[in-house]
């Protein structure tokens, strides 16, 4: 190691190690849309486990030293996160993963306050029903939401707090675009150690310059980026630079404040991975401690919106957009998560049902009617009116869509189209 190594390893600390969640398997890959037919059949399975998962805790608090129903308890939780990984509900399946070692905590008297851990569990226990409603009523699964229950969840056994970027696992794997071209073939050994030995030595001193608190030059830090992609030729090592340019030029346009210590720790983490590639090669940039480091930086593209350029190429690649929820999106799952959303439900139900069988009993009626007219269907079209806002109020986006459709179909019916 070099004098510089040591001063920029000391400058950004240990703290500059992604951390990792070696407890969470299979890796999670949140791009994809969940079918609500495939939740639909499993959550009456799930309900009915986490029911009874209350009432094991409930009976374990009343008497402390009854393990039998502390034993059920875990054993039912873990059965709901089988089912939750199997239809690949994996920020659902994060909190009933630390509900379940949580429950194992209590069940082995590993926590430091008992009543404070059966008050997180049992909060866990209630959430995550309004969890399902939520993403059953066609909202993403965003594990983000759950990040305030899952660290406490955590804090009651004694672990550490997560960082948001642990719940972020988009597939890093996806083909790259051509943007993200390389050598055309791997350079031997020796050239690409002083190739890259030569760039490391510009990154190293606009790093120094930002662990000691000033302004680096970006543009200068991109271009290395940009310089150690053409002179790879594997995907990892290419797809690592590339993300890297993504945050440079985000925090070069001031999508980013260069300020966050967690980016500064990250590009300090890729200064060692840059020195296990003098060491090794390109090979060092396909092992998981890289590849933690690129959804790390993948989450900060993800951050930085709005997206232009380069950053854009980047969430298009990886379906960012798809996983990093808007202030919208995330102020929607909050409130479902207050518990608010199922109470309002109960209240509003009775009446929408109402309204959707005055609307097919008007609907039938029009059909039987020989002299029919559509100007005859205009009460449906208000009654729908009525019940599309009134799902839209309560953040239910894809049934008030499916009514809106239905509106236009018999809009278009009384305009004779």
């Amino acid at each position: 190691m070099t004098a510089g190594d040591d001063m920029v390893s000391t400058a950004t600390g240990a703290a500059g190690v992604i951390p990792r969640a070696s407890d969470r398997k299979p890796a999670m890959r949140l791009e994809e849309q969940v079918e609500f037919s495939t939740l639909g059949w499993v959550k009456p399975q799930i309900d009915e486990l986490l029911s009874e998962a209350r009432q094991a805790l409930e009976t374990h608090a009343e008497h402390a030293g009854d393990a039998l129903s502390m034993r059920s308890c875990v054993q039912l939780l873990h059965q709901v996160l089988g089912t939750l990984r199997m239809v690949e509900l994996y920020g659902a399946a994060e909190l009933a993963q630390e509900m379940e070692h949580l429950a194992q905590a209590l069940l082995d008297t590993q926590t430091a306050d008992r009543d404070e851990a059966l008050g997180a569990l049992m909060r866990g226990l209630v959430q995550l029903p309004d969890y399902l409603d939520l993403i059953e009523s066609g909202h993403k699964d965003l594990p983000i939401v759950l990040l305030p229950l899952l660290n406490e969840l955590r804090a009651a056994r004694g672990a550490e707090p997560d960082d948001p970027s642990v719940l972020f696992h988009p597939d890093i794997d996806r083909p790259l675009p051509p943007a993200a071209v390389g050598a055309r073939a791997a350079y031997p050994f020796a050239d690409l150690r002083q190739r890259v030995t030569r760039v490391r030595s510009r990154f190293q001193i606009q790093l120094l310059a930002w662990t000691q608190g000033k302004q680096p030059d970006f543009a200068d830090m991109l271009a290395c980026m940009d310089d150690l992609r053409s002179a790879c030729f594997a995907e990892a090592a290419r797809r690592l630079w590339w993300v890297a340019g993504g945050v440079l030029e985000a925090l070069q346009q001031n999508r980013l404040d260069f300020h966050i210590a967690s980016l500064r720790q990250q590009f300090g983490h890729l200064d060692r991975v840059l020195h296990a590639v003098q060491d090794e090669g390109e090979d060092a940039c396909d092992g998981e401690d890289a590849r933690e480091l690129t959804r790390a930086l993948l989450y900060a593209v993800g951050e930085a919106m709005p997206v232009t350029g380069r950053s854009q190429a980047i969430v298009q690649c990886f379906g960012l957009d798809r996983m990093v929820p808007t202030a919208e999106e995330l102020e929607h799952a909050r409130a479902a998560m207050s518990g608010r959303n199922r109470a309002l439900l109960d209240t509003v139900a009775k009446a929408i049902r109402e309204d959707l069988l005055r609307i097919k009993e008007g609907l039938d009626i029009f059909l039987r009617r020989d002299d029919r007219e559509p100007q005859q269907l205009t009460p449906q079209v208000e009654t729908l009116q009525r019940v599309g806002d009134t799902l839209g109020v309560l953040g239910l986006e894809s049934p008030a869509r499916r009514i809106a459709e239905q509106r236009r179909v018999i809009v278009d019916i009384i305009d004779r189209r």
